[in-house]
């Protein structure tokens, strides 16, 4: 599908649906349309390729339970003796927990976990002038304003974040300002995230000197930027399936009093940029979507690209 042709579809679909006759998540506006999904992962590995002892441990990502996620069931997991516990949806990194002993494992290891969801569409109307102040001395506002890991931010990260918003204060409006900055001046590009965590060079620092990532680093990046100006933010990470199949994929979201965790695309908007047929309102429409509004084709599976599941492995003696 070409870009002019996925900027069209998206505003078709999604920018002018009736919120009033949508199907809401009772209480919890802005979370309505959703989609359900029925998803199997599997894993084989072939015996000859496997070491003859020690331990494998083995994680698949399951959905959260979230305001924009729920009627998640667990409907087959095989084979269910290597399941180390019930699997994790409530914590922050959604899993499914396997270990092999390796000398007992004499056939290909076939692995395999199917489960239902639904997703729900997003659509925040936020008016800025009832952004309420944020609690500085919450566990919230400390956990996300803070530079850590891949989301790290210093005098320089924090310096081109108040040149992006100069004079505006409202926060809101500033992260919206922090949007455009990355959507107009970041090139997309895969990234090899492997080779730059072995290098101990956290994502935002890397995005900070090159200007270019694929939507987990762009998203570190806008995540870092608000962090640095004392707005709550973090990235989340999961799946896509535009196409019917599991495309990982990475988003921001930050926090507003009075609304919650809005979210942010970055690397979504800049389709419009790469769009040739499209007229400049169909173009600033589709970027502006992606601001504080989520398709539901997707399943979130962490709620921070820094949370690792709980269960870390361990050396065999």
């Amino acid at each position: 599908m070409r870009f002019d042709e996925i900027v069209r579809f998206m505003l078709f679909e999604y920018q002018e649906t009736a919120q009033g006759f949508a199907d809401f998540n009772t209480g919890l506006y802005p979370y309505f349309d959703p989609r359900s999904f029925l998803v199997e992962f599997q894993i084989e590995a072939e015996r000859c390729r496997l070491p003859d002892k020690g331990y494998l441990r083995i994680w698949l990502h399951l959905p959260l339970h979230s305001p924009s996620e729920d009627d998640i069931d667990i409907l087959k997991v095989s084979p269910l003796e290597a399941l180390v516990r019930y699997p994790r949806l409530e914590v922050n990194i959604g899993y499914a927990f396997f270990e092999f002993d390796l000398a007992s494992v004499v056939v290909n290891l076939e692995i395999s976990i199917i489960f239902s969801f639904r997703h729900f569409r997003q659509q925040f109307d936020i008016d800025p002038v009832t952004v309420g102040e944020y609690d500085t001395e919450s566990v919230l506002f400390r956990e996300y304003t803070a530079s850590f890991g891949n989301i790290y931010f210093d005098e320089n990260s924090t310096s081109l974040a108040k040149s992006i918003v100069g004079e505006e204060t409202n926060q809101y409006l500033q992260a919206k300002k922090l949007y455009y900055y990355v959507v107009e001046n970041f090139q997309y590009c895969f990234m090899a995230h492997s080779a730059i965590e072995a290098d101990g060079i956290p994502e935002s620092l890397y995005a900070y000197e090159h200007h270019f990532g694929d939507c987990g680093m762009q998203s570190v990046f806008f995540a870092t930027l608000c962090r640095s100006i004392g707005i709550p933010a973090r990235t989340r990470g999961g799946f896509q399936l535009f196409s019917g199949q599991l495309g990982s994929r990475f988003w921001a979201e930050f926090f507003l009093p009075n609304y919650g965790w809005v979210p942010v695309y970055t690397s979504a908007g800049q389709f419009a940029n790469y769009a040739m047929n499209v007229t400049d309102d169909e173009r600033k429409a589709f970027i502006d979507f992606f601001f504080g509004n989520q398709e539901p084709l997707r399943v979130s599976v962490q709620n921070s690209v820094d949370r690792e599941p709980k269960e870390g492995p361990f050396d065999i003696q």
